[in-house]
């Protein structure tokens, strides 16, 4: 965990800022290295052992950190120092992943260790009214049946289409549920009191891939992922990109040819041509008159039918060609537009063509740009959407620390 400390950090600090500053900084500590005694706090933050000793109250008081009880003695001998640990357990956040087809819901400590988690069915006949219900029933139960019994302090729910993060509403999904305007960070306000962070599933899952997965230690990167739906998250130093209209990385409305702007379509053009769903009804449609296919699917996926009949069948090597050769464009185009380290690629289609893509970038991009398939996969929206609820949760923990100083100061003026 890392707590923010910019926003108190000023040229003239009061007293009550550094204190907090010091709070934050030693609650840090402890929750990186510990669990720590007092005196290697001291060493570590090069604060004198009073401040050490008055910070650590406060923390305990807030019930942010513990004794653990005594530790080994000093090798030069001494009183056993007692051991501080972060209290994870304090409190927890709830991750929400929408799919096509399932929706993830998990509920994790203030460490971010996953405590409980479970699955969903999504269907597209479902409204959002539907589905927000039973995901607050999900959260519910993961929780032990009572809301509050864990203190719950931050949803993070990862949606796909296009979201407002500010408002918490998915503004546009119309690939499968059709959803425009829907308020879903309300609903959740209003059930559990806590914050509530919505943002496109391919944002969260690319936070993920930064905080645990493929893009660790880059200033840059991408992410493009296939399922029903086709899109692209960007992050410039760590952060996403979301645009003026919340839709950076909407590539799924590329054209892949001219003639597909004379098409009508609720969808992206790019989309409607290899979204998952497109691909399958292609695939069964021509498994009618090829055996090829046929026999594939009997066993694969349609992706993997395809793919697995392109060697024996000049009809189906086509339509893998064309299906590759966009996607395979779409990809380097945007990372021709967003210049990124690495690349990161997620959804069942991308093993089997991740070497025409390479070889693609080597033949129209003049530089060198790492292109790779995603670390986490299907945990990546979960995952990310963890990492945003604890965020949140540090934020509140920060805001905490100071109002508890303020709290104190008004007790010692009044007395």
């Amino acid at each position: 965990m890392r707590l923010p400390v910019a926003s108190l950090l000023t040229q003239r600090m009061k007293a009550p800022d550094m204190r907090n500053v010091n709070g934050i900084q030693l609650l840090n500590l402890i929750a990186e290295y510990g669990p720590l005694s007092r005196a290697s706090l001291a060493k570590l933050s090069h604060l004198s052992k009073p401040t050490v000793s008055e910070q650590v109250q406060r923390l305990i008081a807030l019930g942010t950190v513990v004794e653990l009880g005594e530790g080994e003695a000093p090798s030069t001998g001494g009183k056993r120092p007692t051991m501080l640990a972060f209290h994870a357990e304090a409190g927890c956040v709830a991750a929400v992943s929408i799919g096509p087809n399932a929706t993830g819901v998990a509920v994790s400590n203030l460490m971010g260790e996953r405590k409980a988690e479970t699955e969903l069915p999504t269907r597209a006949s479902d409204g959002p009214r539907q589905l927000i219900a039973r995901i607050r029933t999900a959260i519910t139960k993961l929780l032990g049946g009572k809301p509050g019994i864990a203190k719950l302090r931050a949803i993070a729910i990862g949606a796909p289409g296009r979201v407002d993060c500010d408002r918490g509403t998915v503004l546009e999904l119309a690939n499968v549920f059709n959803w425009r305007d829907v308020d879903f960070a309300g609903p959740f306000q209003r059930s559990f009191g806590c914050a509530v962070l919505v943002d496109n599933d391919v944002n969260v899952a690319l936070l993920g891939e930064i905080n645990q997965g493929g893009a660790r230690n880059v200033r840059s990167a991408v992410l493009i992922r296939l399922d029903v739906g086709l899109g692209a998250a960007i992050a410039m130093d760590g952060k996403i990109h979301h645009g003026s209209h919340w839709a950076a990385g909407e590539i799924g409305h590329l054209v892949p040819s001219r003639s597909e702007i004379q098409r009508e379509s609720t969808r992206g053009y790019l989309e409607s041509v290899v979204g998952a769903d497109r691909i399958a009804a292609l695939v069964k449609t021509a498994a009618r008159r090829l055996p090829a296919l046929r026999r594939h699917l009997k066993t694969k996926s349609p992706i993997a039918a395809l793919y697995g009949a392109a060697g024996e069948d000049a009809t189906a090597s086509e339509m893998a060609r064309e299906i590759t050769h966009h996607l395979c464009s779409a990809v380097s185009q945007h990372a021709l537009v967003c210049d990124p380290e690495v690349v990161l690629l997620s959804g069942e289609i991308f093993p089997f063509i991740l070497p025409e893509i390479r070889e693609f970038f080597a033949r129209t991009i003049p530089w060198t740009i790492a292109v790779t398939m995603s670390e986490l996969g299907e945990d990546a929206v979960l995952l990310g959407a963890t990492g945003l609820a604890l965020n949140s949760s540090y934020e509140q923990l920060s805001r905490e620390l100071q109002l508890y100083d303020s709290r104190l100061a008004v007790a010692a003026h009044g007395a």
